[in-house]
């Protein structure tokens, strides 16, 4: 009979389902998708004359009702396993309380962001039997802290889902990104500007999609007004995109997930754009790779790594040196990295052997 598991994780453009279906190969699964927009919850503002005009309102009681009687519900189920991505918006005491429920259940969190922008997460460490992260920077960060236990801090790249790769058809390309600009990652829109012309000199056929917020975009006179006079940098990410809506490579529509797979599997290479700061590697670098697609990246760490080679891998700045066309020609070499595909990268998680045996094919212990 198959061990219980409940998945809380974020609802990342349905991500989770590939979570869920892998873990179901091994366990009985429960899984808790998390909508960190709560739209589901949202109402429109009552009044242009409030303040609350600038953004809709969250309905609270609606929310605090679903969080309760959720987390109620969960309590009082039994598990063997849990896997936290994201304990956010629930509270603490869920663990808790599953824990009195489940004396003997083994819980691990997998950190799918750095430590520093989920601060939060940490308050619930000391429920944990395992952390694992994606940035491997926090691995160390945590061994240090004294509320954390040393053997307990462990390093896992992102997944990859394994696809079907056919590039040469009438809708392949040689190089795709598929991505969001954020207020945050504003610098995207210049560093694709300046690839795409890049591209076009070179000859290389590229796709590009570059998805902005369409509710900033349209916001209202009045709305833009107060942004402005308070200094918003939603205001710049506004006056930047709305002076770029004539780029080819500039969308507003969410493309589903499937769409997104499709076209990637299409292309020979793909592009992978980091956060800034940020040393764990995106979904772009571990798909890549994994799937034997050549990999454009500005993530500098990937030269450490053991399955780094320069056929498959060209690291390059934001002036876009080191780039050459020549990359394009050369002949790939074979990487495995297959134990990062989805289903085995749940193995990864809750069999320690396992994790031991592999985690040397993808990482260079700093």
């Amino acid at each position: 009979m198959k061990e219980k598991l409940l998945l809380i994780c974020p609802d990342f453009y349905n991500y989770y389902k590939y979570l869920e279906n892998a873990f179901n190969k091994y366990f009985q699964t429960t899984c808790v998708p998390v909508n960190y927009s709560d739209n589901n919850f949202r109402k429109k503002p009552s009044s242009i004359f409030s303040l609350n005009f600038l953004k809709s309102k969250v309905d609270r009681n609606n929310r605090r009702k679903y969080l309760i009687n959720t987390e109620t519900t969960l309590s009082m189920m039994f598990f063997d396993k849990v896997l936290i991505i994201s304990i956010f918006p629930f509270s603490n005491e869920l663990l808790s309380n599953l824990i009195k429920t489940n004396p003997n259940v083994t819980i691990n969190i997998f950190l799918w962001d750095e430590l520093s922008k989920i601060p939060q997460i940490k308050s619930i460490f000391y429920l944990a039997t395992n952390i694992f992260t994606f940035n491997a920077p926090d691995v160390i960060a945590l061994q240090r802290e004294s509320g954390c236990y040393r053997t307990n801090c462990l390093y896992l790249p992102n997944f990859y889902i394994e696809r079907r790769i056919n590039f040469d058809n009438d809708n392949s390309h040689k190089l795709t990104y598929i991505g969001t600009v954020n207020p945050d990652t504003i610098e995207r829109l210049e560093f694709i500007g300046q690839l795409y012309n890049w591209c076009k000199q070179h000859s290389i056929d590229c796709m590009f999609y570059l998805r902005y917020h369409t509710s900033l975009i349209n916001s209202s006179i009045i709305k833009k007004f107060y942004l402005n006079i308070f200094h918003n940098p939603f205001y710049s990410y506004i006056k930047l995109i709305s002076k770029h809506l004539d780029k080819p490579y500039l969308h507003n529509r969410i493309l589903p997930l499937q769409k997104v797979l499709e076209i990637e599997s299409n292309s020979e290479c793909l592009l992978d754009i980091s956060h800034t700061g940020r040393q764990g590697y995106g979904l772009n670098v571990i798909s890549a790779i994994g799937n034997n697609q050549k990999l454009i990246s500005d993530n500098k760490f990937l030269k450490e790594e053991p399955f780094y080679s320069s056929e498959n891998i060209c690291v390059i700045d934001e002036k876009l040196n080191g780039l050459s066309s020549e990359f394009f020609s050369l002949k790939k070499r074979q990487i495995d990295i297959s134990c990062l595909e989805v289903c085995n990268w749940v193995r990864m998680l809750f069999e320690p052997e396992y994790y031991h045996t592999n985690i040397s094919k993808v990482y260079t212990k700093k």
